[in-house]
Parts: structure tokens; C-alpha cells; sequence
């Protein structure tokens, strides 16, 4: 009995140098690729994963050897979001992979390489467990928030997002400063012990000086025993102290510890859940009670 074993055929993108195309589809050639076609800046060619692993390898002039995951006409951001989003990238990313999105501009009516990576960004990682919200996470080195682009990039994604939240780190730093001159309101997420409470009213001020038109205080992993044990006598000095209004109080949760190490939602019937649903109801302006019992 023979037994024939067939490999997948891909469509390849090598990208490389103007002027070099000739060489990298003589080196293609050489190597056995099929339908080799030089384009300006890349070229183009079929084969399998073994050719993948060759041109990686030999070849001497071309960047990059990339996989084709697809092509479509794209003269917006509209039309590059529902592109990118119909690829069949479950295929090649899984749930807890992380991946860079580089590109670069060639002869495009869509110039701006910054922008065009935040589309990409969103369409591929839009959560399958709540549809409609998308992250874009922020890098673990380095990447400086630069204001004048987070806030290019907050006007181009309003077309797409009803809400767009940005979490900034703590402090005051120049992540804070540029997301405060970008957004219409903002949440303060503190604890209940004095040191928050009293940079929080730092952190409030500041916002209110630079025009922000709403400031919300959040308590957040608040206790049976918080107001015994902590310095604080009750919400009351929490807000006296933040001067800006209570819109909710989120309890401390193991429930939320177990969701978050497994990547997985809050139980619908948790405390913790219900709090933040009765949150967001709140910031929708939707008159429930501020706190779930």
C-alpha cells in the first residue's frame, strides 16, 4: 500500500527592497515556488509549508516571508474593519496569543499606518464571550502614550464604539494627562483607605482644572469590615474627602480574582457581577440603587 501525504499550498507575500523584486522571484524560482509574480516592494508566490521553512532559510534579499491570509478592496476605515474582521484568523491565533500589528504604506488612499493598526487591532480581537467589545492592550515596554496620537486615534475610533474606555495607570503621569484631554468624563477607582482616597482628590482636582466635564468616584474592593479597619468611617468620608459624587461600590470578590486568572466572565448571580452591571446601568443613565446587597 503507498501512502501519499499532501501538504497545504499557501498564497505568500516576500516583502522587500524597490529595485530587488527580480532577484527575490529569481531566488522563489530556484526553490521550487509556483506562481511566482514580482510586484513593486514584494512579491508574490504559492507554496507549502516545507517552501515556507526554504525561503525562510536561503532566501538573501527579501524582509519578511509572510502568509496570505486574504485580500479585499479597502478605501476607509470601514471597509478595512469588516475585511480584517472576516479573515479566518481562529485558524492562526489562539485565545491567549499575543501579536504585534505592523504595516506600512504602499500607493494607499488609507496613509496613516497608525490608524490603519488600530482598525486591524480591533477587528481581530473582538471577544467572543461579549460581543460588540473589543481591547486594545496597551505594551508591556516601552510605548509611550503620546497625547497628540491617543487623541487621533480616540476621534477615528468614535465612528466604531459607542463607549471607548481608557484605563490609565496609577498616578499622574503622561499616560493620565493625555487620556484626561481626550475624554468627556472620568471614573476614579479607589479603595477605601485614607492614602487613596486623599490622591484620588489630588487626581480630581487635577481633571477638573484641566476641563473635564464629569468626575465619578468608583469604591472599589470594598469589605464587611473595610470601615472598621481601615482609618475611614464610612462612604460619607470617602466622598467628603474626593469631593466628586459616589456612582458605585464594587465589594471585594474572589469571584473576580478566579474570573480574571482564567480569562473567563463573572457568574451572571455574583455579587460582583451585579455591582458592575448596576455601574454601567448608572453611567448609561439609568436610575438603579447604587449598592447591590
Amino acid at each position: 500500500m503507498k501512502m501519499v501525504i499532501t501538504l497545504h499550498t499557501y498564497q505568500l507575500v516576500l516583502p522587500c527592497l524597490l529595485g530587488v523584486e527580480g532577484l527575490v522571484a529569481e531566488e522563489l524560482r530556484d526553490m521550487g515556488a509556483e506562481n511566482v509574480a514580482p510586484e513593486n516592494g514584494r512579491v508574490l508566490c504559492a507554496g507549502s509549508p516545507e517552501m515556507i521553512a526554504r525561503a525562510n532559510i536561503r532566501s538573501r534579499f527579501a524582509e519578511r516571508v509572510l502568509v496570505l491570509l486574504g485580500t479585499f478592496e479597502a478605501k476607509s476605515f470601514e471597509s478595512l474593519f469588516r475585511g480584517v474582521k472576516a479573515l479566518p484568523w481562529t485558524e492562526w491565533i489562539g485565545r491567549d496569543d499575543a501579536f504585534p500589528v505592523k504595516g506600512r504604506c504602499l500607493s494607499s488612499q488609507l496613509m496613516s499606518v497608525p490608524d490603519c493598526q488600530a482598525i486591524i487591532k480591533k477587528a481581530v480581537v473582538e471577544s467572543p464571550i461579549y460581543p460588540g467589545l473589543s481591547v486594545i492592550s496597551a505594551p508591556y515596554e516601552g510605548g509611550a502614550v503620546r497625547g497628540d496620537a491617543l487623541e487621533v486615534l480616540s476621534k477615528r475610533m468614535t465612528d466604531y464604539f459607542d463607549e471607548i474606555i481608557l484605563d490609565t495607570a496609577a498616578g499622574m503621569g503622561e499616560a493620565f494627562q493625555a487620556a484626561g484631554r481626550v475624554s468627556d468624563r472620568a471614573l476614579l477607582v479607589l479603595t477605601p483607605d485614607p492614602v487613596a482616597l486623599r490622591d484620588g482628590r489630588i487626581a480630581a482636582d487635577a481633571l477638573l482644572d484641566g476641563g473635564m466635564r464629569t468626575v465619578r468616584l468608583v469604591m472599589n474592593r470594598v469589605r464587611a469590615d473595610s470601615f472598621r479597619t481601615s482609618g475611614v468611617r464610612d462612604l460619607d468620608e470617602c466622598i467628603d474627602t474626593v469631593a466628586v459624587q459616589l456612582i458605585a461600590v464594587l465589594p471585594e470578590s474572589a469571584e473576580v480574582q478566579r474570573a480574571a486568572a482564567q480569562g473567563q466572565p463573572l457568574a451572571a448571580g455574583c455579587m460582583a457581577y451585579r455591582a458592575v452591571d448596576a455601574l454601567a446601568a448608572r453611567l448609561q443613565g439609568e436610575l438603579v440603587p447604587l449598592v447591590v446587597r
